[in-house]
């Protein structure tokens, strides 16, 4: 997890999410490690305890690019290297990130990475009604 002394970014929870992401990671036998990252990029939580702010930047950064060629802004990404896989996802609020042994089922992994996203829009948004 993220070592940022606040307990809440953009909404979200850092325990849950970091709960969250665990339970995504383990219940994958393909996915090796993951990370989310809110809005403006910042690290809520990583399975692994790495920065993975400066990826995520890098990986939104090309597929906006070539979402503004295409003038629809990219939801998810999926990236193959010879070593492993790099897949993602994001809302308005978060995005999440994960690497994944090589030939790993693409629509599984992206469908688990939406079902997260969404977990945490429900979980941020039954938040900010309890509060005043």
């Amino acid at each position: 997890m993220s070592a940022e002394g606040t307990n809440t970014v953009a909404g979200v929870r850092r325990e849950p999410a970091a709960e969250l992401l665990e339970a995504v990671i383990s219940g994958s036998a393909e996915m090796r490690a993951a990370a989310l990252l809110d809005a403006d990029g910042r690290q809520i939580a990583s399975t692994d305890g790495g920065d993975w702010s400066g990826a995520g930047a890098a990986l939104w950064g090309a597929a906006d690019e070539l979402g503004t060629e295409a003038r629809s802004p990219a939801a998810q990404l999926h990236v193959a290297t010879g070593v492993g896989e790099v897949f993602s996802a994001r809302c308005a609020e978060a995005c999440v990130i994960a690497t994944s042994e090589r030939f790993a089922l693409a629509s599984l992994i992206l469908s688990d990475l939406r079902a997260l996203l969404r977990e945490l829009e429900r979980s941020a948004s039954s938040g900010a009604r309890r509060e005043p």
